[in-house]
């Protein structure tokens, strides 16, 4: 049975009028050759600049050359003790999550944040969540004293996806996460301006070629028997990722905790001071 996402997210970058013109067309002409378009266009993130007060979070970070099976990934860190690995979202960059590693860096920690391939200053055009988290495997790899991950929106999916091959680790935090991909791909076809006739299609299309069921990929199937210490925090607002999805993501781990916010968004929330707190002390209980 298929899972239908728990709330509906918001469309917030529409595709240029001339695309969805032109997949409005061919939605109702050709939806064959409009899901084969929309399956790439699916896998190509958007890359924006990142914000002023992102380049100075970097100012004091060190650069890192990352090597890992898609190649070799810019990364920054901040601090010197056990590794902190962040993961950042689609169409995101590492540089989003730098507060938030600051923050945890001056508790003790060394703070890592990267370019996942094909976003940011990493190479690549396309890239998909198999990619995105196999890229999450490899760095954390690179640090044997690995403490925990913190993952925003796809990249907390990321986390579940390959639970399995990540080493061993005491913590993980999910900001905002998605329960499932469905939500990732409704937002897109509704971006483009294709029908839901294409957006099943574009589905099967993956299907094909990664052997993976769209409608399996969730944080139940992803994660159903964990036992590392989570906290997820979600704003009660969150447009892209509702509030359902983080109580989801919560109820699937034994004695997850999930910390509410108010008026934060999808992404506010990675550079709120009192977010941050929450997410040192929880980093820096140890359960050992």
């Amino acid at each position: 049975m298929t899972r239908k996402p728990a709330g509906k997210a918001a469309v917030h970058h529409e595709a240029p009028p001339l695309l969805r013109g032109t997949m409005r067309s061919l939605s109702r002409l050709a939806p064959g050759l409009a899901a084969r378009l929309a399956a790439d266009l699916f896998m190509r993130p958007l890359r924006a600049r990142p914000h002023a007060r992102e380049l100075k979070w970097l100012e004091d970070a060190r650069p890192e050359i990352l090597p890992t099976r898609h190649g070799k990934l810019a990364g920054w860190s901040w601090g010197e003790g056990p590794a902190v690995v962040f993961v950042h979202g689609w169409n995101g960059r590492g540089s989003q999550m730098g507060f938030l590693a600051r923050v945890i860096a001056d508790g003790g920690f060394r703070a890592v944040v990267f370019d996942g391939p094909a976003h940011g200053r990493s190479p690549g055009r396309r890239t998909n969540l198999i990619n995105h988290s196999a890229a999450l495997v490899d760095v954390c790899n690179l640090y044997p004293d690995l403490h925990g991950i913190v993952g925003h929106s796809f990249g907390a999916l990321s986390i579940s996806f390959r639970w399995t091959e990540i080493p061993p680790l005491k913590r993980v935090i999910m900001v905002s996460p998605p329960a499932d991909m469905v939500i990732y791909s409704q937002m897109f076809i509704q971006a483009i301006g294709a029908s839901d006739q294409v957006h099943h299609r574009m589905l099967d299309i993956y299907q094909k070629r990664f052997g993976i069921a769209w409608d399996q990929l969730t944080v139940e199937n992803l994660a159903p028997e964990l036992e590392v210490p989570l906290l997820v925090i979600h704003d009660r607002a969150d447009r892209q990722a509702p509030f359902s999805h983080g109580q989801r993501t919560r109820s699937t781990w034994a004695g997850a905790r999930l910390h509410e916010t108010e008026g934060l968004g999808h992404h506010r929330i990675l550079r709120n001071g009192a977010v941050a707190d929450v997410a040192a002390e929880f980093l820096a209980d140890d359960p050992s």
